[in-house]
C-alpha cells in the first residue's frame, strides 16, 4: 500500500508541474530595450519594442603609442599541422555590403629617404655637421653609415671676469649592418670617435709652473666594434639566446691607453609554466697607464627563474661576480628580483624590484663622465650591494601616462669628484704662503647609501603634441665623507613639442638642477649655483626635401658650472639647413 500511495503522489506532482509550465508559456511577453521607443517590429505574433535599429559604423583609427608585449605561453610538444584552402566562392541568399577600410586619421606615412644631412653654424665659433645614409628596406640585409662633427672654439668668462679660450670638439664615423637568416638575427657595428677637450678651468692660480695642466688640451681616440647573434623567435618551445662580442679601445695624446674585450651570452627556455634562464659575461681591461696600473678582469654568471600569468610576473635570480683588479680579487653575490601585478590592465601596475651588480668604472668611462680628471687617474669599480626599487606605472587614459618610483641603494666604493689643490709653503717661516685650486680633479671613494625618488608624467596627442615632466630627488649618506661632492640633490625636467602636419616643428626643454656641493680649500664646502636653463628648437620645412632649423640653448643666459671652476657656455645656438633625400 505504501508503494502505491507514493506512486500516486509522484503522478500528481508531475501533472501540477506540467500545468504551471503551460500557464507560464501562455502569458504575454513584452521586452524593453530602452526608455525612448523609436521603432516597433512584428515577430511571430509578439510585439517587441526596441530603442533604435543597430547600425555598426567604423571610424578613423589612432596609432597606439604603447606597444603590446609578446609573451608566448605555448607549452608542451608542438606537432606539425597540415591544412588546405578551398578556392571557391560562397553563395548567400542576402546581399553583402563590403566593410569600408579604416585609416590612421592623425598620422600620414612619410616617404622613406636614404640620406639625411644637417649643416649649421653657431656662436662660440661652433660648426655642426650630421650626415646619415640608410639602405633601402630589405628583409635580408640593411646597413647605415653616419658622420658627425660638433665643435666650439670660442672664449668663456671665468668667475672673476677673466676670459679664457675653451676649445672642444667631437667627431665620429660609424656604421651598422643588420641581417636576418630565418629566425636568427645578425648585427655588427663599428665606430671611430675623436674628442678634444681643454683644461680651461682654474682658480686664481693661472701659472703653468704650479698648475701645468691649465689651458692644455687632450686628444682622445676611441674605437668600438661589436658583433651580435640572437634568436628572433618568440616561440617558447624553443631555446632563445643572445650572444655578443665587443671591443672598446682608448688612446690619448698623454700616452694613456686602454683596451676592453667583452663577451656576453644570455639564454632562456620554458618548461611547462616556468621560464629558466641565465646570463654569462666576461670583461678584460688591458691598461697602459702612467703611473702603471694592473689589468682588470671581471667574470659573472647569473641564473634566474621567471613565472607569470596574464597580469602578474615574478622573476628571481642571483649574480655571482669575481672582480680581479690591480692584483687583488673580490668575489660578490648580488640578488636580483622583480615582482609586478597589473591591478587594472594597463592603467595601474605596481612593481617591486631588487637590483644590484658591479658598476665598472674604467678610465675611459670616468673621462667621459668628467673629462677634466687627472691624467692616468687610478679608478676602481663600485659594487651596488643592494638596490630596492618600488613604484607604480600605468596610464590615466590613452594619452596620459605616469611612472612613480622610489629606490634605496647601498654602494661600496662610490666615487666623488674633488678639485685638486696646490699649497706653497714659505721656506723661511714654514707656513703656507698661498693656496689655490688646480685645473684637474681627483676621486674620493667611500661606502654610501642613497635614497632616490623619481616621478614622470607624459601626455601625447597623436603625433602633434607631446608634453612631459620628470622630477628626481637624491639623499646621499656616506660613511666618512660629510658631503657627496658634485652629486645633485634635485632635478626637474620638462619638455614640450608640437608638430604641425610635418611642416613646422617646435620644441621647448626646461632643466633645473641644484643642491650640488664642491670641496674648496681646507675642505670647505662650496655651494654651486642652481643650474636651470631653457632650450628652444624649431624646424620649418620649405619643400619636401629641405628645411631650416634653429637650436637655441640656455636662452635665459644663466651662469652655472659643469664642475667647480668650469663654467659652461651661456647663451649659445646653431642654425642651418636640413636635407633629406
Amino acid at each position: 500500500k505504501e508503494v502505491l500511495v507514493s506512486i500516486v503522489r509522484l503522478k500528481r506532482l508531475r501533472w501540477m508541474f506540467a500545468l504551471i509550465l503551460a500557464a507560464l508559456v501562455a502569458l504575454p511577453v513584452e521586452g524593453r530595450c530602452g526608455v525612448e521607443i523609436n521603432d516597433t517590429a512584428q515577430l511571430s505574433g509578439k510585439v517587441v519594442q526596441v530603442s533604435r535599429v543597430y547600425a555598426p559604423t567604423i571610424g578613423d583609427a589612432e596609432k597606439i603609442s604603447t606597444l603590446p608585449s609578446l609573451l608566448d605561453t605555448l607549452e608542451g610538444q608542438i606537432y606539425p599541422m597540415r591544412y588546405t584552402f578551398l578556392q571557391r566562392g560562397v553563395h548567400t541568399d542576402f546581399p553583402v555590403r563590403p566593410v569600408p577600410p579604416a585609416k590612421l586619421g592623425q598620422e600620414s606615412l612619410g616617404t622613406l629617404r636614404n640620406w639625411y644631412v644637417k649643416v649649421g653654424y653657431g656662436n662660440y665659433i661652433s660648426p655642426l655637421l650630421e650626415s646619415y645614409y640608410s639602405s633601402d628596406g630589405s628583409e635580408a640585409v640593411t646597413y647605415d653609415v653616419s658622420l658627425k662633427h660638433l665643435s666650439a672654439w670660442g672664449r668663456i668668462k671665468l668667475y672673476d671676469g677673466v676670459r679664457v679660450s675653451a676649445p672642444q670638439s667631437s667627431s665620429s664615423l660609424a656604421g651598422t649592418v643588420r641581417a636576418v637568416a630565418g629566425s636568427v638575427g645578425l648585427s655588427g657595428e663599428a665606430q671611430y670617435r675623436h674628442v678634444y677637450d681643454n683644461f680651461y678651468g682654474a682658480d686664481t692660480l693661472r701659472s703653468t709652473v704650479y698648475n701645468p695642466l691649465w689651458r692644455s688640451g687632450t686628444n682622445s681616440h676611441l674605437v668600438d666594434a661589436a658583433f651580435r647573434i640572437e634568436c628572433l623567435s618568440v616561440d617558447s618551445s624553443r631555446f632563445r639566446y643572445d650572444a655578443s662580442l665587443s671591443y672598446g679601445g682608448y688612446y690619448d695624446s698623454r700616452s694613456e691607453r686602454q683596451s676592453r674585450y667583452s663577451a656576453a651570452f644570455k639564454g632562456q627556455k620554458y618548461w611547462r609554466h616556468t621560464c629558466f634562464g641565465g646570463d654569462l659575461n666576461f670583461d678584460y681591461f688591458d691598461k697602459e697607464m702612467n703611473p702603471p696600473i694592473g689589468d682588470n678582469v671581471v667574470v659573472g654568471a647569473m641564473p634566474w627563474v621567471r613565472i607569470g600569468g596574464n597580469r602578474w610576473r615574478v622573476q628571481v635570480g642571483v649574480q655571482f661576480v669575481y672582480d680581479y683588479n690591480n692584483g687583488k680579487g673580490y668575489p660578490y653575490f648580488f640578488p636580483r628580483a622583480h615582482l609586478s601585478y597589473d591591478v587594472v590592465e594597463g592603467y595601474c601596475v605596481p612593481y617591486l624590484e631588487v637590483q644590484s651588480g658591479l658598476e665598472m668604472a674604467d678610465y675611459r668611462t670616468i673621462r667621459e663622465e668628467n673629462p677634466w680628471i687627472s691624467p692616468g687617474l687610478r679608478v676602481r669599480n663600485a659594487a651596488k650591494r643592494l638596490d630596492i626599487v618600488a613604484g607604480g606605472k600605468g596610464k590615466v587614459n590613452n594619452r596620459l601616462s605616469y611612472n612613480l618610483r622610489g629606490s634605496y641603494a647601498i654602494y661600496d666604493s662610490a666615487h666623488f669628484y674633488v678639485n685638486r689643490a696646490i699649497e706653497v709653503v714659505d721656506a723661511m717661516s714654514g707656513i703656507y704662503a698661498w693656496r689655490a685650486i688646480k685645473s684637474d680633479f681627483g676621486v674620493l671613494y667611500d661606502n654610501a647609501d642613497v635614497l632616490h625618488l623619481n616621478g614622470s608624467l607624459d601626455y601625447r596627442l597623436g603625433q602633434y603634441l607631446l608634453l612631459g615632466i620628470q622630477g628626481d630627488y637624491w639623499h646621499w649618506s656616506a660613511r666618512h665623507i660629510d658631503v657627496p661632492w658634485h652629486k645633485p640633490k634635485f632635478r626637474v625636467k620638462a619638455h614640450a613639442s608640437y608638430n604641425l602636419r610635418r611642416k613646422l616643428q617646435v620644441g621647448l626643454d626646461f632643466n633645473c638642477t641644484g643642491g650640488r656641493m664642491a670641496k674648496g680649500l681646507d675642505g670647505v664646502s662650496v655651494a654651486l649655483p642652481v643650474e636651470y636653463g631653457l632650450d628652444l628648437h624649431a624646424q620649418y620645412r620649405f619643400v619636401s626635401d629641405w628645411s631650416f632649423f634653429i637650436d637655441l640653448r640656455n636662452v635665459l643666459a644663466r651662469r652655472y658650472e659643469i664642475f667647480y671652476r668650469y663654467p659652461a657656455q651661456r647663451f649659445n645656438g646653431h642654425m642651418g639647413v636640413i636635407l633629406d633625400f
